[in-house]
């Protein structure tokens, strides 16, 4: 292969590699991660799991990625506990510091602390963890290494961003919480699929900011919404501390403030996606 061409490839080990050595780490370090560190984790899970997707649709058969993409959502099973009860208590800190109204914050706060005392949350066990990340790298290290055309990655990555925006049209219709969770995760794929492209210093000047910031509004639409499943399934040990009438009050202000955020999502939709030929 001439050294011109070296440049329009792009080799599948070099496309994963830094995402596997964050769990690769994880395995090794022989602790259990912190909140922070469980996170950057799940995002380099994910991150992996969008690349593999789109390493087996552009290769096919020649690279099958079921037994690692299988022990990644194990390892994420391990994670989602914490991490879901983490962002619950970061979402609730936030609403009691910002919450000025008398009425509200009280009822915040009893929330929190209903939740706190009833978790569920069972401890990470560190050899479950090193077991599984052992898995995904002897996975990884069985994958064929192979060249992807720069040109195909970036025909499926407009081809994605196309039904991104008409997918989008759809989620800002109906605006439930499990749309708009499966459009974040569209957004969030085709953002770190892109990021593929700057390995080969290939641009296809997509928003790629508002983008990102799409995605982080959903990611904030979805908290909401966990937050008030969590109250609803919690509803026995919290409604305790309040009235029938609180609990109304509280959904009402989780709702417009899910609302709010959701119309911002749907302006970034529409700068995101104007002039742009989706149907």
């Amino acid at each position: 292969m001439a050294c011109d061409d070296l440049m329009k490839y792009l080799s599948t080990k070099e496309i994963l590699q830094n995402t596997f050595d964050t769990i690769k780490l994880l395995g090794e370090s022989g602790v259990v991660p912190n909140d922070k560190q469980v996170h950057k984790i799940r995002v380099s899970n994910k991150r992996l799991r969008a690349r593999l997707q789109l390493l087996n649709r552009l290769a096919g058969q020649l690279y099958e990625t079921t037994d690692i993409v299988d022990q990644l959502k194990k390892l994420n099973q391990y994670l989602s506990g914490q991490r879901d009860y983490d962002v619950v208590v970061k979402l609730l800190d936030c609403i009691i510091e910002d919450e000025k109204n008398s009425k509200l914050l009280p009822l915040f706060i009893k929330i929190k602390e209903s939740i706190v005392r009833s978790s569920r949350v069972e401890s990470l066990n560190y050899k479950d963890i090193q077991k599984v990340t052992i898995e995904i790298w002897n996975c990884y290290m069985c994958l064929p290494d192979t060249n992807i055309k720069l040109d195909d990655i970036s025909s499926h990555i407009q081809k994605s961003f196309r039904k991104i925006c008409k997918s989008g049209s759809h989620a800002m219709k109906i605006q439930g919480c499990d749309v708009l969770h499966e459009w974040r995760k569209q957004v969030k794929n085709l953002v770190y699929q892109y990021e593929i492209l700057h390995k080969g210093k290939y641009d296809l000047s997509l928003p790629m900011k508002e983008l990102e910031k799409l995605g982080d509004k959903l990611g904030q639409v979805h908290d909401l919404c966990f937050l008030e499943q969590i109250i609803n399934e919690q509803y026995d040990d919290i409604s305790q501390h309040f009235e029938a009438l609180d609990n109304e009050f509280i959904h009402h202000y989780l709702f417009s403030k899910r609302k709010d955020i959701t119309e911002k999502c749907s302006n970034l939709h529409k700068k995101i996606c104007s002039g742009k030929q989706i149907y």
